[in-house]
């Protein structure tokens, strides 16, 4: 996009990087070396135009849906660290946790028990919790 031979307006120039920004899904070295403006001025219309900021606030929440998407396809798709991943960033209000990462309520858990798991790497409580489906 780089000016070809033309002098683009501020108004182009942003609407430029907005588009570029959507196109590289957020990527603002990527977006500005397309449209050839500075980061420097990227963020400076972020800290001076509320319309530009919006605009790409706009495409950082596409951003995250598609993040979003991917992972809830690999919970789909069984993939435990996804699962897990999942489970302790959304489910901290219902006990899941990096410190209760196993909970099962069939039977009355023992302090010896919950030393064990405390004591256990990730890769192992995986190995225990594929072990034991």
């Amino acid at each position: 996009m780089r000016n070809q031979g033309k002098k683009l307006s501020t108004a182009q120039r942003k609407e430029a990087m907005i588009e570029a920004m959507r196109h590289t899904l957020h990527n603002v070295s990527a977006a500005t070396r397309y449209v050839g403006v500075s980061r420097t001025q990227h963020y400076e219309w972020l800290k001076t135009d509320p319309e530009y900021k919006a605009s790409i606030e706009e495409v950082l929440d596409i951003q995250l849906d598609f993040a979003f998407a991917a992972l809830m396809k690999l919970i789909g798709e069984g993939k435990f660290p996804a699962i897990k991943y999942f489970l302790e960033t959304k489910g901290k209000h219902r006990g899941w946790g990096a410190s209760k990462a196993i909970r099962n309520y069939n039977y009355q858990s023992t302090p010896q028990l919950e030393c064990e798991f405390e004591q256990m790497t990730d890769e192992e409580l995986d190995l225990y919790i594929k072990d034991n489906e």
